[in-house]
């Protein structure tokens, strides 16, 4: 369990006999009293006792036997009680010195009959003290010891020491006894009510006087770490000393305290070192079978418990681990304080506590935010690295869905400081049930990606694109959403309907239903890509009105995009890479039509501009390769897979514009390049004519030049 604290009650009460006079005895047998309310205790490691009637012990009620006498109805128990108790704590010597101070002051006055003068004496007092005390004494105040005999009582709580009364008690008279014993060190995994070594003591206070006549007083060394579980102690100082007391108790009989006392520097450590992760073992002076047990099953169950669940050891510094038997006073058998990383367990060998306890490390409030999930959790990955270990695994009681259980386990959020209840049963076996039942369906390999789901708080209905977004803890409804949407489970919505859902969460079941169904539709139109957060956040907080409101648009959105696509597949070229990712991660529709918009118009003109390229007409051509738009064209598709929409839809229109413009473009460049052919020609002609008439002016070369 994962403790938050907690509280159990229980009672105590005793009655003393009363006899008649010597002079009645003649006639009738002696009138005698004795009865107890016993205390409600917790044994050590064992769940909470609910209050009972306790018998008187047999040789008591024999020596004591009341007798039918008339107008009986007439005779109350005329014993007046004052008690005070003083419980004296002493770790370093393992024990504990109770004193009881007792005024008895018999209130039944003689009565006179027509034959006899009834007088009504007291010969014994009954005291009830915990099994295992020893050194039990009783003595008048300021005279000598008494007789105290020991009486076994009926069960493990409470033995009797039965005070003989000498002189006896008349009526009008009064006695004060003082009776005394220790409560010392019990060997570890016993039945006993009380424990006290060099490191930890616990007790159960009670009082055992008249309403308002009782008070106790507990009294420990400052310094020590001090539980108080049960009804009120006010805690004042005297010198070294720390007490805490109750007076005047209005009820004796219901009132009921248990005290924890711990010297953690006492305790006994031990270091177990599992890698990186380290866990630090403290347990009792003397115990060292608790310690060797219990770090052989923390070095050989942790990894198990790791491999299991698929998750890495999740403890954010030194883990301790501690023999104590506080959580055993609030009905459990261990706790683990998540804040502090400290687990406390029992000193019964239970290696399914420990390993529960171990588990909690990874199941707490940081994964799901639901009680039932993490014990349950916690209750089925024991089991499971008990099976690892070789050991015989656990399994849950078998669980009738059809058969309504006392709480529906979303209700069963019982704080365990308020101590164990009559459903905290029901609620641990169930919820392992469940989760018996989850992980069966989908395996273990299923279930650990849903845990690894939920320990990083992913998203439910997530995107398929690289999606950061802010995230809580699961709580069941995301649960049921993992173990649908990631584990695969199929009868996981047929089980949270039985036995985990509240009647009035049934009508938000049957909206899940519908609405996963018609989003199932829109993931038939997605072809692949994820509907737009803002649909997938309406379905991960269970706003289905909501979403299902959107989920015909997100449709036309899709069948937008499907038109973008066979657009831009005309020219070989595909839907913007950004697009997806604006898609999908889109927290307004209205917004995302827009985008929509914006990519469609920066699509529309790339294509044109393509489609005005290829089909330029020869003269276009020839003035595309005098001042070409291929720039244009690369940039207009790099803006647009970019997701800038306007400046792609800016590029593709400037290079529709080059094409168009490359016509006359054209014609100009032909035309010049005619007319500089006309020209070279006409220059060739010139050349070519001079050069023939120099030819014809040169003289024979047979004739010699005039003047030879």
């Amino acid at each position: 369990m994962v403790r938050t604290g907690g509280s159990s009650a229980g009672t105590s009460r005793r009655r003393s006999g009363r006899s008649a006079s010597p002079a009645v005895r003649a006639r009738r047998a002696g009138a005698a009293v004795v009865g107890l309310v016993a205390a409600a205790l917790l044994a050590l490691g064992g769940p909470a006792v609910p209050a009972v009637a306790g018998p008187l012990p047999p040789a008591v009620a024999a020596a004591v036997a009341p007798v039918s006498l008339p107008q009986a109805e007439d005779f109350t128990d005329g014993l007046r009680v004052e008690s005070a108790t003083t419980y004296t704590v002493d770790l370093p010597n393992s024990v504990v010195h109770v004193a009881q101070v007792v005024t008895l002051t018999n209130e039944t006055p003689d009565r006179t009959t027509q034959s006899a003068v009834q007088q009504f004496f007291f010969t014994s007092f009954g005291t009830p003290v915990l099994v295992g005390a020893t050194h039990v004494a009783a003595s008048r105040d300021g005279g000598p010891a008494l007789s105290v005999s020991i009486q076994a009582g009926d069960g493990v709580a409470v033995s009797w020491a039965v005070v003989d009364l000498d002189p006896h008690l008349y009526y009008g008279r009064t006695q004060v006894l003082r009776i005394t014993y220790d409560l010392p060190p019990q060997p570890p995994r016993t039945d006993t009510y009380s424990q006290v070594n060099r490191a930890f003591a616990t007790f159960p206070v009670y009082s055992g006087a008249d309403p308002g006549l009782g008070s106790v007083t507990v009294v420990v060394p400052a310094g020590l770490a001090v539980d108080v579980v049960g009804d009120e102690l006010t805690r004042s100082s005297s010198g070294t000393n720390a007490a805490y007391s109750a007076s005047a108790i209005a009820d004796p009989g219901t009132w009921w305290t248990s005290v924890i006392i711990r010297d953690d520097n006492a305790l006994v450590t031990q270091n177990v070192e599992l890698g990186d992760a380290g866990i630090r073992l403290l347990g009792w002076p003397g115990d060292g079978e608790w310690l060797d047990f219990t770090a052989d099953l923390a070095r050989r169950g942790l990894p198990v418990l790791e491999d299991t669940i698929g998750l890495p050891w999740a403890a954010k510094g030194q883990l301790d681990l501690v023999e104590t038997a506080t959580p055993s006073l609030y009905g459990y058998a261990g706790w683990y304080q998540h804040s502090s990383e400290v687990i406390e367990v029992g000193d019964r060998l239970d290696a399914q506590t420990t390993l529960h306890e171990l588990a909690h490390v990874w199941f707490n409030e940081e994964m799901f935010s639901a009680r039932w999930i993490d014990e349950g959790l916690a209750c089925e990955y024991s089991a499971l690295a008990m099976a690892g270990l070789g050991m015989q695994a656990p399994v849950p009681d078998a669980v009738d869905p059809a058969v309504a259980g006392p709480v529906q386990l979303n209700d069963w959020s019982g704080d365990p400081t308020s101590g164990a209840d009559g459903n905290e049963a029901y609620g641990y076996n169930t919820s392992w049930w469940v989760v018996h039942e989850l992980v069966g369906e989908i395996g273990a390999d299923s279930m650990a990606e849903v845990l690894a789901a939920a320990s990083a708080h992913e998203f439910t209905y997530p995107a398929t694109v690289d999606e950061r977004r802010p995230s809580t803890v699961a709580d069941w409804r995301a649960f049921l959403d993992l173990l649908e949407g990631v584990g695969g489970s199929v009868k996981a919505e047929e089980v949270f309907r039985a036995v985990v859902v509240a009647a009035a969460d049934e009508a938000l079941l049957d909206q899940r239903a519908q609405a996963r169904d018609e989003y199932a539709t829109v993931l038939d139109a997605s072809d692949g890509w994820a509907p737009p957060a803002a649909l997938r956040e309406a379905m991960a907080a269970w706003r289905f009105d909501s979403a299902t409101a959107m989920m015909p648009q997100v449709i036309d959105l899709f069948g937008r995009r499907d038109a973008l696509a066979a657009d831009l597949a005309q020219i070989d070229r595909e839907l913007p890479a950004a697009l997806q990712e604006q898609f999908e991660l889109s927290v307004h529709l209205d917004q995302l039509a827009t985008v929509l918009d914006d990519a469609t118009g920066a699509g529309d003109a790339l294509v044109d501009a393509v489609d005005a390229q290829e089909h330029a007409n020869p003269l276009a051509r020839v003035g595309l390769l005098l001042d070409p738009v291929d720039d244009e064209l690369a940039a207009a598709g790099k803006d647009l897979d970019a997701g800038s929409y306007a400046a792609a839809a800016q590029s593709a229109q400037d290079a529709e514009r080059g094409v168009a413009s490359a016509t006359w473009k054209g014609g100009l460049g032909v035309g010049g390049l005619l007319v500089l052919l006309v020209v070279v020609g006409l220059v060739v002609g010139a050349v070519v004519r001079r050069r023939r008439s120099r030819v014809a002016a040169m003289p024979p070369l047979d004739q010699a030049p005039p003047g030879l």
